[in-house]
């Protein structure tokens, strides 16, 4: 099936987007279901997000405990945009990447050269776990009336959420 030409160029757009970013806003929920929302870097690998975070983060143990997670991306605040920020939201499965193992040693190898050598120390601290977040769905706002689901794995089938608009006051 061949895309059309305004949706090709719509997400190659939000793709472009989302290699600028190297940190997210993480939600993820506890086991009693509070949410729980912080920040951390991330790398992109395979079609996924890679995190790794410390027991001493809320959001580790909730991940630990089995909470699924949300990734926010968002461009920097001006003035002029606080309402119509770009952004692109994905909701994810949560996989532990096992600490030692040959995926675990080449994502950390990737993490540290896209990361910096803050990598290097943390790699040393045992408290530390990689995750691996597998987009579900996910969706991109450009602006006003401008909302996009995505769809896949790969956050590669894009559709413009349609509906009664913004409608003022009566």
């Amino acid at each position: 099936m061949t895309q059309d030409p305004e949706n090709s160029a719509l997400l190659k757009e939000c793709q472009s987007f989302m290699q600028q970013h190297r940190t997210a806003v993480l939600a993820t929920t506890d086991p009693q279901g509070v949410p729980e929302a912080s920040y951390a870097p991330f790398i992109s690998d395979r079609n996924r997000f890679c995190l790794y975070l410390s027991e001493l983060a809320q959001h580790t143990r909730n991940l630990l405990a089995g909470s699924q997670a949300s990734l926010l991306l968002i461009e920097p605040e001006t003035d002029d945009n606080r309402f119509t920020r770009r952004r692109v939201t994905v909701q994810t499965n949560v996989a532990e990447i096992e600490r030692h193992s040959p995926e675990w040693e080449a994502v950390m190898e990737s993490m540290q050269a896209q990361l910096g050598e803050t990598v290097a120390m943390l790699k040393t601290l045992d408290d530390f776990h990689l995750f691996a977040l597998t987009p579900m769905r996910g969706r991109f706002v450009k602006g006003f009336a401008q909302a996009f689901d995505l769809e896949g794995e790969t956050l590669s089938t894009l559709t413009h959420i349609r509906g009664p608009g913004h409608r003022k006051e009566a």
